[in-house]
């Protein structure tokens, strides 16, 4: 009982203080950041199901196969292949109500409650062929609700992108089964969060894509990150203001390289030397094209406080003045080593830092929110507590690099 009642008060505080997008699969999350771990670090990992414990048949298929070093169901190459949680439906008669889903738990796999009433509901940015039924799971569901779970319906998008955002009270017990409760007792308990597809045309493949989830009210502005092909004809269109030579789509002012207009592509390579700056500004996009690298060299700097995106590589030599929002595939290449020397990776669950001096390190995530700040010795330096997911390193002796940890 004291075991939980510690559990129950560390989660109050953890849900006020993780309020906002808990996850992101356009910045390549692999995890739910929930807030309430239990001190497994198992919280946050998504799993998937169907009605073979029913005795159906539905199938949930992927565009790749699963895996990672340390489970052979994780979703990680998923997230990787489409930015986001992108799987397929297709329900099978043999069960009287068939259903196949996605879900995480919310306080590790033991399926322990947490108090998630902090969040105030959900906020899910998502796209669909089908409708997706949005189940919140309490602990002991069998006891408390006996399967009758509150849920929300979240619309079919007909393939583009939606927000639904949901306060706790729009979610609602079905009636005439199950065991009546409130939202409440289920919101303060809560186990799992679960992504149901069921109530649909057996034998339809239905295609479903989980790019966000967040608390309530935290996703206000959410678009599917631009293709290349898009970035393509917008840079086409835009004209080059410079006399010196530029990808289209870019101006130079001084010694200040900028887009244009809203967003601009990069389909060779292209190179920022010593003494000039590449400045990607609020609200606009640079896509880098699948084969093309942008190189920042030593002595030039970047400055990124948009969004950089595609399928291409980011070589960072220079300087990272700004991060912004970065979305590359095939993200940052090796970092550039400082002058005292500096050499970044993933081990594991940690970032290994390799440095020649006595420094600090400062870790985000692939959306410029710092997530860890820690003093690193002359030497080896291991960096823990993190989540997997992608993560960006700088070192204060100049150092930059990319970990992914799994």
């Amino acid at each position: 009982m004291n075991k939980k009642i510690l559990i129950a008060s560390a989660a109050l505080a953890a849900s006020a203080a993780f309020a906002g997008i808990m996850w992101d699969g356009t910045a390549y999350d692999y995890e739910v950041n929930t807030g309430l771990d239990d001190g497994t670090e198992t919280s946050g990992i998504w799993y998937y199901y169907n009605d073979a414990g029913d005795g159906g048949a539905s199938k949930l298929t992927w565009p790749v196969e699963l895996g990672n070093d340390y489970r052979a169901d994780a979703v990680d190459p998923v997230i990787d292949e489409c930015a986001g949680l992108c799987f397929t439906v297709t329900l099978n008669s043999s069960y009287d109500n068939p259903y196949a889903g996605v879900a995480f738990n919310v306080t590790g796999e033991n399926q322990e409650g947490g108090d998630a009433s902090d969040w105030g509901g959900l906020d899910v940015a998502y796209s669909s062929t089908g409708k997706l039924i949005l189940e919140l799971a309490p602990e002991d569901e069998a006891s408390v609700t006996s399967y009758n779970n509150f849920t929300v319906t979240l619309a079919a998008t007909s393939g583009s992108a939606s927000v639904a955002s949901n306060a706790w009270s729009k979610f609602a017990q079905e009636s005439g089964w199950g065991v009546t409760t409130t939202i409440e007792a289920v919101n303060t308990d809560l186990a799992a969060v679960k992504f149901k597809v069921s109530g649909l045309s057996t034998g339809t493949a239905y295609d479903y894509v989980l790019y966000q989830i967040g608390t309530y009210g935290s996703i206000t502005d959410f678009e599917i990150p631009s293709s290349s092909s898009e970035s393509e004809e917008e840079a086409e269109s835009s004209s080059s203001e410079s006399t010196i030579d530029l990808p289209a789509g870019f101006s130079a002012s001084g010694d200040t390289i900028k887009i244009s207009g809203t967003s601009a592509s990069l389909s060779s390579d292209f190179e920022i030397s010593s003494g000039l700056y590449l400045l990607v500004e609020e609200g606009q996009t640079l896509t880098i094209d699948s084969g093309a690298t942008l190189t920042i060299a030593a002595g030039g700097t970047l400055i990124n406080e948009g969004t950089i995106n595609g399928a291409g590589t980011l070589e960072l030599l220079g300087t990272l003045e700004k991060i912004g929002t970065i979305r590359t595939t095939v993200p940052i290449q090796a970092s550039r080593r400082g002058a005292a020397g500096g050499k970044i990776w993933g081990n594991g669950r940690s970032i290994k830092v390799q440095s020649g001096s006595l420094g600090r390190a400062s870790v985000y995530n692939l959306r410029g929110e710092l997530v860890k700040s820690q003093v690193v010795r002359q030497g080896e330096t291991e960096i823990g507590g993190l989540k997997a997911g992608v993560y960006l390193v700088k070192l204060s002796n100049g150092a930059v690099g990319m970990a992914k940890l799994r």
